[in-house]
């Protein structure tokens, strides 16, 4: 499995700002120039228009100095296992058709054009041993930790009374945790050990990872090999809502109403 040098990451570390930055109706998000992004896509979220795309690499994340277009196929996968497809066969090929199709998306609204970006799936964390220790770490603080359990099933029930009208039971819920902490774990260990600590996506959401953060920041520290965290979220829809044509030119300032929206990577 692949190690990320643990100097290259020290270097990294040393201020408690991505903290700060999860109280997000009084938080101002910096310039992205220069920055490292993680830009998470979710399969099936109709959100990603060829023009939001286009955007996205040409105005903002042009502006970086890598930034690394995440195709998130393992929670495609728990998504349709929560909708109840049994058959893993069938699963599988239709991840791995919806993953290629939207490489080629990528490809066509011009990806190949820019040096510093990437295209990524699950298969790029799953090399690195400091990946899984934090997927185990946070199903162990899951199972342990009786604060953690209630947010995590308040979560999930969540969730799954957007895809089930209230109609759920113990088979999806249980996926549906798991979804959380897989979807979790993808984000603290691209933002603050492999080093893309500027996450893009659609929306803030109040997700676990947040929770985590405002009221586990021992505990995070532990799964972080007790390094402290530097995560910064940006949205999307923000910054685009801003007519943020340039980035550098913008500091942006996270909407209150956007806090508390249920949102989830499907």
């Amino acid at each position: 499995m692949n190690q990320v040098p643990h100097e290259r990451i020290s270097n990294r570390i040393g201020s408690t700002a991505a903290f700060s930055t999860l109280k997000y109706n009084t938080t101002i998000v910096p310039s992205l120039s220069d920055q490292r992004l993680f830009i998470p896509i979710s399969l099936g979220n109709h959100y990603y228009t060829n023009k939001i795309l286009k955007w996205i690499m040409v105005e903002v994340a042009s502006l970086s100095s890598e930034a690394v277009f995440f195709i998130c196929d393992k929670l495609r996968y728990l998504t349709y296992k929560i909708r109840k497809i049994e058959d893993d066969q069938k699963i599988n090929l239709k991840v791995e058709t919806e993953v290629h199709q939207f490489k080629q998306r990528l490809k066509n609204c011009g990806i190949e054009n820019y040096q510093n970006y990437k295209i990524a799936t699950w298969s790029f964390v799953s090399g690195y041993r400091s990946y899984h220790h934090i997927l185990n770490a946070l199903g162990i603080i899951a199972r342990n930790d009786a604060d953690v359990d209630a947010y995590l099933n308040h979560r999930a029930s969540c969730l799954i009374d957007l895809i089930f009208n209230g109609r759920s039971n113990q088979y999806n819920h249980s996926i549906q945790k798991q979804y959380i902490i897989e979807e979790t774990a993808l984000s603290l260990f691209m933002t603050e050990i492999y080093g893309t600590n500027y996450e893009l996506y659609r929306r803030m959401d109040e997700g676990l990872i947040v929770y985590l953060y405002q009221n586990k920041l021992a505990e995070v520290k532990d799964i972080l090999f007790g390094r402290i965290p530097k995560r910064t979220f940006v949205s999307l829809e923000n910054l685009f809502s801003m007519g943020a044509l340039s980035c550098k030119t913008y500091s942006i300032k996270c909407s209150d109403s956007q806090k508390g929206t249920v949102a989830q990577r499907n």
